[in-house]
Order: structure tokens, then C-alpha cells, then sequence
């Protein structure tokens, strides 16, 4: 190598080579070198040390210095400063001396220093210097003095310098090989010139680092310049004076050589490892456990190896090198090793953060609506630094071993490269190759691709169950045509409807996986631990993460809770639940099973028909009729046309959604394919069954429990506009079941008036909560409900704080008695003339405090305002609008959405034809006996919610409907407010200021719904509220009304909320 260039030469570099395993040794003996230099003095010259040169007195120079090879000597620089202080004519004039003789013996014995050379550099390393050179020519004679830079290409061989000429020639300047000596005189202004030279101030310390080889063995005219082994060196002098400057040997080399070992390690080996394992040994079930500790270890280790030692090779750079915006040769910010270093240490730190990031996102929930982004950025920073290493790491071998030419200069550059390569080939081959397999061998073959946005499968199709079809995706799906055949019209949404055929056999690899794991575990233990749902979830909240699988396989995922790819939260949101389709199908295997929102009219002036006086027809069952006027007639029986559901049209299991509703599903099922190794890793973790399904069959569906948690995802949440209160608001939020064509046997379609279900969050990242709610529409698939927030509660700030898709919310039911069942009815209603008798009271009083007017609007939305139910016409009507359909007397029309203002948007099941029609021209499902009146007490008008069901029901059906509001505290906000504001709010009759429900409130309640005309058994009177209020309103009716004790039902205070 040139002057001054701190590498090694050709035996010395191998022998180093090899002894990198010991590097880090010796760089702490140089550190402790570099910390603790020696002093030294500039001496005068001694004419007893100057060499005998013939024709030329060294001694004519002031000053002399022969310490900068300590243990030789060979090296002397003797130099006086002429024109000392005169600015630009200042000059420093010396003779740098190589004694060959110190060196080797042979020198003295008239060894040939051909192409011997010995140089200083003004600077403190090799990547930043200004050199003067003094070769000794080929020809054996003569020498030359040469003006040097450090090339722009890291650590080759200085080039000349571009710049003019530093060199002053006074005179003949002479030069001389020869009895083992190479001398050279050189005279030199101290002041740059240009870019190119460096200046010297003589009255402050000068740093120089020197070198020479005087047997260097070139191939070609310029590479004498390339070998000087560790005959090299840095040293700091004081040219004015001579006064004590300090010495130390050059520490950079070894530093370097480590530096680029460890980094070359860490980025070769210890990064790609990690980031390989982290990709693919979480799907090795023998390693699955502690993936990712190994990978946090890994990546952990890297990073400080990578902080280190890019902080120590930092270190080795001289204070005088210019890092700023400039431009030059001594500008080493704008070479590539040094800029691709520095982007690398940005990518790192930025990993740093987005790992710990990353990791939290799996168990902090606040962190997890981000998960998506922070794993996107954690994922392909590695990657892009991963990159950016390889072709760094190349780039640090080629400042040592400079590429093509340096692996062939005997230095060991060949070994270096040749590691280099195959490790940069190996990681390619085994990346590329492993994922390759993965999709080709794993995925595409077991799992197919799913669209993200539609949830459609491409490349597999299969049954949302093992044995179960999947639902059809004809283009008619949700659109209603010409019904024939069938039985009762409420029965067609009793009876599910028969699944279509289905349209592809999967590949069995799936299912034989499943099957051959769970019997060989059978095998292993044939007397497993039966549970219940109740026992899961009690084991749930002991810290046990118990999870169902096929309805009948229990799994204990404790051990899976710090490995698992998708994080702990996914792991808590499924605990407790069946993961069935989670985990062996994908999430958009029933994509065609979704079923569009019906289509809402633009809002017109649209007059409702005057609903006829004599509505005749009469309760399902009932034998007498009630006239708006009170009177009685008897029910001219209208017959019940027989219809069905077409095929495939299963409502109660696929409920109406929005095409962003629907997607709001997709989004919280977290899409992903489970290949056959992580089924047999689930296998492993088999600890029971669920009681009596011992005997169940593939194909036949698990048993309805209402213990069984089921997860749902959140569609709709908002603050009802009508509830003002700022410190306790009420949300209205819509839940879907994950996978509507999950059913159970003997499932519920339905909500009953007086059932609840239950809603079970984990709060806080560690506890779980649950809590009872109302929902006041919907089914099992797909319902409403109405949360009060409470901000000190334990559930409802958590609740109220969820975004639609982000997350799985756990819910179970229903419970409690209903009020009302079409199944079950009525004792006092069963006469010869109406043998069947009667599911619904005549007389119907529901008192209601706070938020149990949730229980009331359910009650509304049941009896006056249900979907998807037929429901009787008894007036005919012509449309006016061309968005509407034609009703006669006798027809069937099913609601499929109700708009709340007296219409609806409904299919008439005799013609086919689907638009809005006028409710007021039909039966209410309850028929026309029933008369419900609604009385609600709450603090203001504020609190109130639930007002577009309410008016809704007072415009359809007016006779049978009344709803009293009291309002303990006055109005509230709307005080100074018109009528129309406050009847928008509480729609019907509102008290104001009575403080509370009084006796005779409550009587005037009793009489609206003419309590005394009800037959015995056939009225009822519901409180639902908090536990003093239900207990009030139980003392008034029971002491101050003569209501009987049987005819009172309280609901539950804590399953209203």
C-alpha cells in the first residue's frame, strides 16, 4: 500500500488474518495505548546520528527526528523552516531518510533498494492525507520525491495530487539511493494553496503519520505504493520549537480490522439468522416455542455489536477531518462506506424503537389499532437494512482488499471475498428457496389467497365447517322473488332453510391433518377432561387460556401466549371461544354468503293512507278484534297464504349488512391461513373435550349453548343524537357474528322481549369484565344495543372506546325470561274458539327508569317494528310513488327495512315485488289485540335515546301504542327551546318537574292501555330499572293500583344496561 495507508503487508496481513479471533485483545491493549501516549522531544541535530550520505550534509538542517519506527529507527526526518512567520512565503525544508540497514542486514551487504520508498502524511489517517513521497527508482539509481493524496476509494494507494505544486525548487533538491539508504530533499510551502494540500502552523502541533517498505516486490509500475505491512505509524510534532510533543503508535488498523469483523459477523450471520427464524421457525412446530425471544436475543446482540463498534471505528477518524458540507478530498461524509454506515445506524435506531413497538402491539391494546403499521415498518426496515448491510459489508472489504485487484495481492484478500460471497449466496438461496416452498408447497396448497378488502378465497374453495356447505353466492342473494309452497309464514324464518349443494369438494390435507392429530392424542389419552362452556370461562378468568375447536376439542394455549405470530391479544380475544373457522378456514371462505343492505329510498313528502276503522283480521290465534274505538267485533278470519323463504334466503343466519359493515367483519377476523404445521403445533396442546360431544358426528352441528361465548364484531358505534348528556352519553353500537354461517344446533334465531345477553372484555390488558346488555333489535347474527357510558365503570369506557373492525368482542346469551314468545302461549288466552290461544298480552304496561327504557324499545322493536317477519295486509293501497308496491287485502309482505316514519321497505311475498309500503295498512306482528303503553322516567330530555323506534311505532300504529315521558328534573337543555324540539326528543306525552313517577301517573298509564277491559292472564305490567325504582313501582301497583302480584314482572336491574 502507499504511505501512510494503515494496513498490512503481504506475510504480516495473512498472519493477522488469521488471528482475528483475537482481535478484540489486542484492541484493548491499543485503546490503552492510544489513552496513555508517551512524551517525546524533537532533537538537535547530532552529527554522531546522521548517516554518511555521499554529497549531501544533513547536518545543515536545525532539527532532526528519527522516533517515529521506535523499535528500529530507520526512519528520520531532518528539516529547518525558512521565512519562519512570513505568511505565504513560509517554507518548510527537509529530507526524509530511510535506513534500510536498521531494517535488514542484507542492506548493509549492498541489498538493491529499487522501488524502496519511504513517505509522511499530514494527517491522522490513511483516508484523509496530504503525502510526500521520496521513491527510490527502479533502475537502482536515483530517487524521486512525490506530492500524494488518499484516494476517494477508502484504503488503496494515494494518487497524485491534482493540485499545484506545494514543492519550491531552489536549486538542484537532492535525492539518492544507495548502501541503504533512500534519501530525498523536498522544500514545501506550510500554506494550502488549494483543496488539495493541507497547511502547517509550525507553532502548534503537527500530526503526521509515516511508512515505508524497502523491499515492496511491485507487479506493475504504480503497486510499489500498495506494501508496508505494519511498518507505519502515527506522530505528532512540534516543527517550530522541538518542544515535548506526544507519540503513540497507530491504533486504527487493528480497531479497523475489528470493526470490520464484527460487523461483518453481525451482518452476515447474526441478523440474516434472526430475521430467517423469525420468518419461518414460528412455523416449525419443534421450534415454534420461544421464536421470538430467540429472535429478540438475536436482533438485540446485533444491534449493540453494530452501536459499538460503529461508535468505535468512529473514534479512529481524525478531529481534523472535515465532516461538513464541504467539498474536497478530505471530505470523508460524501464516500459511500462511510454514508451507507451512517444510514445504517439510522435504520437500526429506528428499529429499536419499532421492535419493542412491535412487540408491545401484541399485548397493549392501545398499540394494537396500530399493529398493522408498526409491524409493516418494523418488517421492512429490517429488511431494507438487511440489504443495505450485505452491499456494505462489500464495501468495507473493498477499502481492505480492493476489488478486483486486491483479492489476488497475497494479502488474503481472496479468503475474505470468497466468505463474502458464499455467505451472501447462501442467505439469497435460503431465503428465496424457503419462501418459495412456503407458498408453494404450504400455502397455495392448503390455504389458497384471500383479498383483504372482499375476503374472497383465490385458489381453494371449501366448507365453512367440516361435512357443511358452504352459501351460495348467486347473483340474487338478499333479493326477494315469486314465493310458492311452504306453511305458515312465521314458520320461514323458524325453520332454517335447507344450505345449497356444495360447489367444491376442498383438498383434504386440511382436515386429515386435524384428524390425524387429534387421534393420535386420543390415542396418548383416552380418558380426557370433560368441560362445559361455563367451566371454560370460569377457567378464563383462573389465567387459563382454554379455546374449542370442531365444537368438541379443547386446547390449552397458555403455552402459545408469548410465540404466537399474531400476539397475545389475538390469543386473549379467542380465549374462552371455538376458533373452528379462525383457525381452519380462511376469512373470506363464505364470502358469498354476504347479504346486501336493502337499498333506502331518497326520504320524499310521502303521505301515509288513513288506516281504516274496522281493521279487521286479529291476532295469530286470537278470536276477537279491537277497534280503535274500543269496541270489539268478531275476526273475519283471513286465510294465511302458504309460503316459504326462497332457497338459500337463510335471514337468520346472514344478516342484512352495508358493503362497509360487511368489510368491518373481514377486518376484525383478522384474515390469515393456518397451514398444516401449526394444526399439528395446535394438536399438541389437546387437553379435553367438551362434554357430551363424545358421540358427535362430522357434519352434525355442535349443541346451542347460551354459556358459549361467541365472538362478534363491532359494525356501528356512535352517540345517540338525542342522548345530549356530556357526562354520561349513550352509544348506540351494532355487533355481527364473525361467521354468520357458524350456527349450533337448536340456535335461537331470535332475541325474546326480557332476554339479555352478556359482553365480555378483557380491560386493561390483564382482567376481564362482563357485562348484562338489552339488545333492541336484531338477532343472534346481527343486533343492536344502547350503552350508557359510565365513566368510572369497569366495562363501559372500554366498551365505548372500540372502533368498528379493530377488535373481537366476546359475546354470549341469551338469557332471562322473555315477556313475550310465539312458541309459548298464554294461559288465559287458550278458549274452544281459540284452541291455540294467544303469545301475546292484550294489555301490556312497561315502566321503565333510566336505561331500561333499552328493554322498552325491544319491546317496540318486537311486537310494532320487526324485519324479516310477514306481516298481514288489511287495506289495500295503490302507489303514488314509482319506489313503492301495490298491497291488497290478505297479502303477506315481510319488512326488511324500516325508515322509522310510518314506511317501510318490504317484499310483497304474493307478487315478488320489493319497495316501500305504508305500515299503517298492515297488522302489527302482535296483531290487533295487544295495546302497549310505555312509561319512561329519566332526569331530562338529555338522557333520552331511543326516540326514532318510539315514533316510529306512534305513527304505524297510533291505536295500539302510547308512550308518557317524566322527566324528574325538567327539560334540561332544550328548556328554552321550541315544542317541536322536545317532542323530537321524547316523542309522545312528556311530564315535566313532578320529580318522580307518583301513583297517579302511573294510573293514568294503567287506563291508557285500558288495564281493566284485559282478560285474567293476559296482562302484564313490566318494570325494568334500578333496584329501588323497580322496588318502588312494585309497591305502587301492588298497594295503590290493585295490580296482582302475578301480573308484575321485574327484569333483573343488572341486565338492562
Amino acid at each position: 500500500m502507499s504511505c501512510g495507508r494503515d494496513t498490512g503487508s503481504s506475510h504480516h496481513g495473512r498472519r493477522y488474518g488469521r488471528a482475528l479471533p483475537f482481535v478484540l485483545l489486542v484492541c484493548t491493549a491499543l485503546v490503552l495505548a492510544v489513552a496513555f501516549p508517551r512524551k517525546v522531544e524533537a532533537d538537535t541535530i547530532d552529527p554522531a546520528q546522521v548517516p554518511s550520505v555521499p554529497g549531501f550534509d544533513l547536518t545543515k538542517f536545525s532539527q532532526m527526528e528519527n522516533g517515529f519506527d521506535r523499535n528500529r529507527g530507520a526512519v528520520t526526518l531532518y528539516w529547518t523552516i525558512e521565512n519562519a512567520g512570513s505568511n505565504r512565503e513560509e517554507i518548510l525544508h527537509g529530507a526524509l531518510v530511510l535506513d534500510a540497514t536498521k531494517i535488514d542486514q542484507k542492506y548493509s551487504q549492498g541489498a538493491s533498494l529499487a522501488n524502496g520508498w519511504v513517505a509522511i502524511g499530514l494527517g491522522r489517517c490513511m483516508l484523509a492525507s496530504e503525502f510526500i513521497m521520496v521513491h527510490a527508482l527502479p533502475s537502482g539509481t536515483g530517487v524521486e520525491v512525490k506530492n500524494l493524496i488518499s484516494s476517494a476509494d477508502g484504503y488503496k494507494a494515494p494518487v497524485d495530487n491534482p493540485g499545484q505544486s506545494m514543492f519550491v525548487s531552489n536549486g538542484t533538491l537532492f535525492g539518492y539511493q544507495g548502501n541503504g539508504l533512500i534519501v530525498g530533499e523536498f522544500r514545501r510551502y506550510t500554506q494550502a494553496l488549494d483543496i488539495y494540500h493541507k497547511s502547517i502552523n509550525i507553532n502548534e502541533v503537527t500530526q503526521f503519520i509515516w511508512a515505508y517498505n524497502a523491499n515492496p516486490k511491485p507487479t506493475n509500475a504504480e503497486s510499489y505504493k500498495v506494501w508496508h505491512s505494519f511498518d507505519r505509524g502515527r506522530y505528532l510534532i512540534q516543527l517550530a520549537t522541538g518542544s515535548p510533543a506526544d507519540t503513540a503508535p497507530v491504533a486504527n488498523l487493528p480497531l479497523r480490522y475489528t470493526h470490520g469483523a464484527a460487523m461483518g459477523f453481525t451482518w452476515t450471520l447474526i441478523f440474516p439468522f434472526a430475521i430467517f427464524w423469525a420468518r419461518f421457525g414460528k412455523s416449525m412446530p419443534q421450534f415454534n416455542i420461544g421464536w421470538m425471544w430467540v429472535h429478540i436475543v438475536m436482533q438485540a446482540l446485533g444491534a449493540a455489536i453494530t452501536a459499538s463498534f460503529i461508535i468505535l471505528v468512529i473514534t479512529t477518524i481524525p478531529d481534523s477531518v472535515n465532516w461538513g458540507p464541504a467539498t474536497g478530498p478530505f471530505v470523508l461524509s460524501t464516500r459511500a462506506h462511510p454514508v451507507m454506515g451512517f444510514i445504517i445506524l439510522g435504520l437500526v435506531v429506528v428499529q429499536l424503537w419499532l421492535g419493542p413497538l412491535n412487540r408491545l402491539s401484541l399485548s397493549v391494546e392501545s398499540l394494537f389499532a396500530y399493529r398493522t403499521t408498526i409491524r409493516f415498518l418494523h418488517r421492512y426496515t429490517g429488511r431494507i437494512a438487511l440489504i443495505l448491510a450485505f452491499v456494505q459489508v462489500g464495501l468495507g472489504l473493498n477499502t481492505f482488499f480492493c476489488f478486483p485487484d486486491g483479492p489476488f495481492d497475497g494479502r488474503g484478500g481472496i479468503i475474505w471475498w470468497s466468505i463474502y460471497f458464499i455467505l451472501i449466496s447462501f442467505w439469497t438461496i435460503l431465503f428465496i428457496g424457503t419462501e418459495a416452498f412456503w407458498w408453494f408447497k404450504v400455502r397455495k396448497a392448503e390455504g389458497g389467497f384471500v383479498s383483504r378488502k372482499t375476503g374472497q378465497v383465490y385458489g381453494r374453495i371449501e366448507s365453512p365447517a367440516p361435512g357443511r356447505d358452504a352459501p351460495s353466492a348467486g347473483p340474487a342473494r338478499g333479493k326477494f322473488g315469486l314465493i310458492s309452497g311452504g306453511t305458515n309464514p312465521e314458520d320461514a324464518l323458524v325453520v332454517k332453510s335447507a344450505p345449497p349443494p356444495q360447489q367444491q369438494q376442498q383438498d383434504s390435507t386440511f382436515l386429515t391433518a386435524t384428524k390425524s392429530a387429534t387421534a393420535q392424542a386420543s390415542r396418548s389419552n383416552s380418558s380426557w377432561r370433560q368441560f362445559t362452556w361455563g367451566e371454560i370461562d370460569e377457567a378464563l378468568y383462573e389465567g387459563q387460556l382454554l379455546v374449542v375447536a370442531k365444537g368438541r376439542y379443547v386446547y390449552d394455549i397458555n403455552r402459545w401466549i408469548y410465540s404466537h405470530p399474531g400476539g397475545q391479544i389475538v390469543l386473549n380475544q379467542v380465549a374462552g371461544t371455538d376458533i373452528t373457522n379462525d383457525y381452519f378456514h380462511e376469512a373470506g371462505f363464505d364470502a358469498g354468503a354476504f347479504v346486501p343492505k336493502p337499498t333506502v329510498p331518497a326520504a320524499t313528502n310521502r303521505r301515509l293512507p288513513t288506516p281504516s276503522l274496522n281493521r279487521q283480521g286479529g291476532n295469530f290465534g286470537s278470536s276477537t278484534t279491537l277497534n280503535p274505538d274500543g269496541s270489539t267485533t268478531s275476526n273475519v278470519v283471513v286465510p294465511k297464504p302458504s309460503v316459504s323463504l326462497p332457497s338459500g334466503q337463510d335471514l337468520a343466519g346472514v344478516p342484512p349488512l352495508s358493503d362497509q359493515e360487511w368489510k368491518y367483519v373481514l377486518k376484525a377476523r383478522r384474515t390469515n391461513v393456518h397451514s398444516r404445521l401449526a394444526i399439528e403445533k395446535l394438536s399438541s396442546l389437546m387437553v379435553g373435550e367438551m362434554r357430551g360431544t363424545q358421540d358427535l358426528q362430522e357434519g352434525v352441528l355442535a349443541p346451542f349453548s347460551p354459556y358459549e361465548y361467541r365472538r362478534y364484531s363491532l359494525i356501528e358505534s356512535c352517540i345517540v343524537p338525542n342522548a345530549r348528556s356530556v357526562a354520561t352519553p349513550v352509544y348506540k353500537q351494532k355487533f355481527c357474528i364473525l361467521f354468520p354461517h357458524d350456527m349450533r344446533a337448536n340456535e335461537p334465531h331470535f332475541f325474546f322481549p326480557g332476554q339479555c345477553i352478556e359482553i365480555q372484555l378483557r380491560v386493561r390488558n390483564k382482567e376481564y369484565v362482563s357485562r348484562y346488555y338489552t339488545p333492541i333489535a336484531g338477532s343472534l347474527a346481527c343486533f343492536t344495543i344502547m350503552v350508557k357510558l359510565a365513566p368510572q365503570g369497569a366495562l363501559t369506557p372500554s366498551l365505548v372506546r372500540q372502533k368498528p373492525g379493530d377488535r373481537q368482542i366476546k359475546i354470549r346469551g341469551p338469557f332471562g325470561t322473555p315477556i313475550v314468545d310465539p312458541e309459548r302461549p298464554l294461559p288465559g288466552t287458550i278458549t274452544p274458539q281459540s284452541p291455540s290461544g294467544s303469545w301475546a298480552f292484550e294489555k301490556l304496561v312497561v315502566v321503565v327508569g333510566g336505561s331500561g327504557l333499552a328493554a322498552a324499545l325491544h319491546l317496540v322493536e318486537w311486537l310494532f317494528m320487526p324485519t324479516y317477519t310477514p306481516l298481514l295486509v288489511i287495506q289495500s293501497y295503490e302507489p303514488v310513488n314509482y319506489d313503492e308496491i301495490a298491497l291488497s287485502v290478505g297479502d303477506w309482505v315481510i319488512t326488511k327495512e324500516h325508515l322509522y316514519d310510518g314506511w317501510a321497505v318490504g317484499v310483497n311475498l304474493r307478487t315478488g315485488q320489493e319497495g316501500l309500503f305504508p305500515l299503517p295498512v298492515t297488522y302489527p306482528r302482535c296483531g290487533n289485540a295487544t295495546t302497549l303503553a310505555i312509561l319512561n322516567c329519566m332526569h331530562t330530555a338529555d338522557d333520552a335515546f331511543g326516540s326514532d323506534v318510539l315514533r316510529g311505532a306512534l305513527v304505524a300504529y297510533g291505536p295500539y301504542v302510547t308512550v308518557t315521558h317524566v322527566l324528574t328534573r325538567g327539560i334540561g337543555s332544550l328548556e328554552s327551546g321550541p315544542p317541536a324540539a322536545v317532542e323530537k326528543v321524547c316523542p309522545g306525552t312528556v311530564v315535566s318537574g313532578r320529580g318522580r313517577i307518583d301513583a297517579e301517573i302511573l294510573g293514568n298509564t294503567l287506563w291508557a292501555a285500558k288495564w281493566n277491559e284485559g282478560s285474567p292472564g293476559a296482562r302484564k305490567v313490566v318494570v325494568c330499572g334500578p333496584q329501588g325504582f323497580e322496588g318502588a313501582i312494585y309497591e305502587m301497583c301492588m298497594e295503590n293500583l290493585g295490580v296482582q302480584h302475578e301480573e308484575i314482572l321485574m327484569l333483573p336491574p343488572d341486565s338492562y344496561i
